[in-house]
């Protein structure tokens, strides 16, 4: 187990930190700088956004995202790493966020803390202290079993149903993962109510609003549906809907509108949750707006997580 406390000193808002474990660097076929850069890691940023990742071996760029989820914004975190064999652990201050299996690197040769910031105007820099490394025992569990066993576990959860009845981040107290909304980057505020989320827009904005659900790590399954309750009595001529399957990384998503009706119900296939509160021209311009504000430009690929819906 490695626990490693870090504090922020200075960075934007865009930056990340890292635990990595199974470094590749000391690996034996490490030769010049063509490889030696791969690792499993767990990152989480000052907005609270955590990924489990796979960095590769010769690129150093993370080229797998495990699981994604996310929790209180914060300067301070303490990272948390428990590896046995291809079966890995994570941890943020003190609770465990997901469980990863991989079978990429199967030895590991070094502990890694990372530091990235994109949006720096100076230097970013932040405090690394309190770090522990502590031998395990062996439990002499095979990679066959522990794959096995990740796999039936994960397909267990894809048939498991998961009910809120306040959606959105803060206001679920079950482990489903949603983003946090911000006027900045969503396009709305949200507020958590007894009997729901609230979702407002400004007058001005010109964008589709929206509130993002992963499920329980990013990871859905292929054949699902959802449904929930709109009330849009308040909307002033506006409407809400739901954008369904939606491709991070392309851009591409289809959707569908709710009927301005207070308190129908629809069952759609949905990815994503999206409210959108544009008077005139939503249909034309809601994928445009979309495709110029991609959310998480990641890889997504099964990986065994924490799993207890309500």
């Amino acid at each position: 187990m490695w626990p490693q406390t870090l504090t922020v000193v200075a960075a934007s808002d865009t930056a990340s930190f890292a635990l990595g474990v199974r470094n590749q660097g000391g690996a034996p076929a490490t030769s010049g700088l063509n490889n030696g850069y791969g690792d499993d890691a767990l990152t989480v940023g000052v907005d609270g956004n955590w990924e489990a990742v796979r960095f590769n071996d010769t690129t150093g760029v993370a080229d797998t995202r495990f699981s994604i989820g996310f929790i209180q914004p914060a300067k301070s975190f303490t990272l948390a790493a428990e590896v046995d064999g291809p079966l890995m652990t994570f941890s943020i201050n003190g609770q465990k966020v997901t469980t990863v299996v991989d079978t990429t690197y199967p030895d590991g040769y070094g502990i890694d803390f990372g530091i990235s910031d994109p949006d720096a105007k100076s230097p970013p820099s932040a405090l690394f202290s309190h770090f522990v490394y502590t031998p395990l025992p062996d439990t002499h569990v095979t990679t066959p079993a522990t794959v096995a066993t990740a796999t039936a576990q994960a397909a267990k959860d894809d048939q498991a149903p998961y009910m809120a009845l306040v959606p959105g981040f803060g206001c679920d107290k079950g482990a489903g993962q949603w983003k946090p909304a911000s006027q900045a980057q969503d396009y709305v505020t949200t507020h958590c109510l007894p009997n729901g989320l609230a979702v407002s827009q400004g007058a001005s904005v010109q964008f589709a609003g929206r509130v993002s659900f992963y499920w329980l790590n990013g990871n859905f399954p292929a054949n699902y549906k959802v449904k929930t309750r709109i009330d849009v009595s308040g909307l002033n001529g506006g409407c809400a809907g739901i954008v369904i399957r939606t491709n991070e990384q392309a851009g591409d998503m289809s959707s569908s509108s709710v009927p301005t009706a207070p308190g129908k119900l629809r069952s759609l296939t949905a990815l994503e949750m999206a409210i959108n509160w544009l008077r005139a021209r939503w249909f034309s311009v809601h994928r445009t707006a979309w495709k110029q504000h991609p959310t998480v430009p990641s890889k997504v690929l099964r990986s065994l997580a924490p799993r207890s819906p309500p």
